[in-house]
């Protein structure tokens, strides 16, 4: 029988790696030439942020199965090393890059109250390097320093800029023979850690090339001493970038009203656009709370885009994971509707799936890694997931015909599940739903079996219901669109237990009204092979129900309108 313990998408499925027992993060790999991964990541004995934080390296052969023991980047002689990012050359060197507390300040000055903020001294000292020439297993004895001029948020900071506050997410990338690097200043510390950031890139032209370290170029951006801001709120951080075929930038970094924000430059990073981030240019923002929202770009020229899909304002909801594909146009990118791509069934704030990786084979294989802070783990994302994302701008692709009923107009018929059990995997309808020009509460759709229901509605206020034993919820109206005909699935995904609505080949997110657009199933599960009556009601044409949880991809095409 289907259930989530079949699922790829569920955390559990990951491959764990290896990491000291009490912290890991950001675990991060590079595909050394011979093939092999190299894994670094920022570990430690006790919780994040407390003494002994360091940053290791281990190695894998066999595509995460089976790890190496772990190598010490910095000696760990009690001071912090943290928040480390590889990059590999074209002649095959691993740079580590990480914050280094270089002159062991033990404590820090920060806004009064805030006791958490003053013992964390994991944000602060040097922009650090060392390197690699044998994949990993040893490291220079020599440290590099990343010069980082003093810019305005710097001088607001608790010492006047004379020391640098900063972490760095993602992985650096080399576009056009330039190393790229993200990475965010820190202007001042209280509530929530930091509460003041800006972003920022390092870059370096010679990098890719100079096989003595000594002489490595660097460079700041974007030009000045301002640095990438959001439009609202104090922190703008965790900037992660990706180059575009006609050599623009684009990166992706959070900030604290709901949203995803993004930047294009034209001019090689001296200078962003920078806004919400949006599906399309001029489109729906796309909503992201305060969590890392890493940008990858593929071989083949096309992106990946993780985030959360919510527009909640702070560390929480970052299970589950979602993923959106990208496609280049007219020097802009183009987002597909997303799909969860990771999830753990406890949905109560206890899991904080983050800090990614991606790495793809040569044989087109995608992996992700990924840490909920205590354990890190890699994942194999299933092929049809991610053509899927891309299939949805392919005007040509039809959505699937394995719908087990079908009702031409209102009426009813009954249905046997039988042994494929949608109980464990999902349940879908798809119609056309008439939305008057006068809203009003009507049913439009129902699955009843043994007198448990499922209620699909339309609302007083234009939009839409869903009741189901133990829960219910509504989507937001103002994602509806206006009165006349519109395309529906609604997708009941017993695995991730979640309710999903596509409207018109849209993924409702909740809108203004709420912080959420998907629903929660809580734990009905009805009888696996019972007779079922399902109903189409007056407002409900050409209904048709799919005994599996379909895909967001597939309920775009089905939903899409000509």
């Amino acid at each position: 029988m289907p259930s989530y313990l079949d699922d790829p998408r569920q955390l559990g499925h990951g491959l764990t790696i290896p990491s000291l027992a009490g912290y890991c993060d950001q675990p991060y790999v590079v595909r050394l030439p011979d093939g092999a991964w190299l894994c670094v990541m920022t570990t430690g004995e006790v919780e994040e942020g407390l003494q002994g934080q360091r940053i290791v390296a281990v190695r894998s052969t066999d595509r995460g199965r089976t790890w190496s023991a772990m190598v010490d980047i910095e000696p760990p002689d009690g001071r912090e090393a943290s928040w480390v990012m590889p990059f590999i050359t074209p002649f095959g060197r691993v740079y580590a890059f990480y914050t280094f507390n270089r002159d062991n300040l033990r404590r820090m000055a920060t806004d009064p109250g805030h006791e958490y903020c003053g013992w964390r001294v994991d944000t602060l000292g040097v922009y650090a390097y060392r390197w690699s020439d044998d994949g990993g297993l040893t490291w220079s004895s020599e440290r590099g320093e990343v010069p980082l001029p003093e810019a305005a948020l710097d001088r607001t900071n608790p010492y006047g800029g004379e020391v640098r506050f900063f972490w760095g997410v993602g992985k650096p990338i080399l576009h056009r023979g330039t190393m790229y690097l993200g990475f965010s200043r820190v202007g001042s510390f209280g509530h929530g850690f930091m509460s003041q950031s800006e972003g920022a890139l390092v870059a370096s032209d010679n990098i890719a090339s100079e096989r003595d370290p000594a002489k490595l170029r660097f460079r700041v951006l974007p030009d000045g001493d301002v640095g990438l801001r959001a439009p609202c709120g104090p922190r703008s951080e965790e900037t992660c970038v990706a180059g575009l075929a006609d050599g623009s930038l684009f990166c992706t970094y959070r900030g604290i009203d709901g949203f995803l924000m993004q930047g294009y430059s034209r001019d090689g990073g001296r200078s962003f656009q920078t806004g919400y981030a949006t599906y399309r240019p001029g489109g729906r923002r796309i909503k992201h709370p305060l969590a890392c929202p890493p940008v990858w770009r593929l071989r083949d020229g096309r992106f990946l885009l993780w985030f959360h899909n919510h527009g909640g304002k702070w560390y929480e909801g970052r299970n589950p994971v979602w993923l959106c594909g990208g496609i280049e146009r007219d020097g802009f990118i183009h987002w597909s509707q997303p799909e969860i791509a990771l999830y753990d069934l406890d949905m109560h704030g206890g899991v904080r799936i983050s800090y990614p990786d991606l790495i793809e084979e040569e044989d087109g294989a995608i992996y992700l890694t990924e840490t909920q802070k205590k354990v890190a783990r890699v994942h194999r994302l299933a092929p049809e997931l991610v053509e899927g994302l891309f299939r949805q701008s392919d005007p040509a692709a039809r959505g699937p015909t394995d719908a087990r009923l079908r009702l031409a107009g209102p009426g009813s018929a009954a249905w046997t599940p039988g042994g494929h059990a949608w109980a464990a995997s999902g349940l879908t309808l798809v119609g056309r739903v008439h939305m008057p020009r006068r809203a009003e509460a009507a049913p439009l759709a129902s699955w009843e079996q043994e007198g448990v229901a499922i209620q699909f509605g339309a609302t007083a206020h234009g939009s839409f219901s869903l009741g189901i034993p133990g829960a219910s919820c509504s989507f937001a109206r103002d994602q509806v669109g206006g009165p006349g005909w519109h395309r529906v699935a609604l997708i009941l995904d017993a695995r991730p237990r979640k309710a999903l609505l596509v409207v018109d080949g849209e993924l409702l997110d909740g809108g203004t009204e709420h912080q959420y657009g998907q629903g929660g199933l809580g734990y009905f599960q009805p009888a696996t092979d019972r007779a079922a009556t399902v109903t189409a009601r007056e407002r409900m044409a050409e209904l048709a129900v799919f005994d599996r949880a379909l895909s967001v991809s597939e309920a775009v095409l089905l939903t899409r309108t000509p």
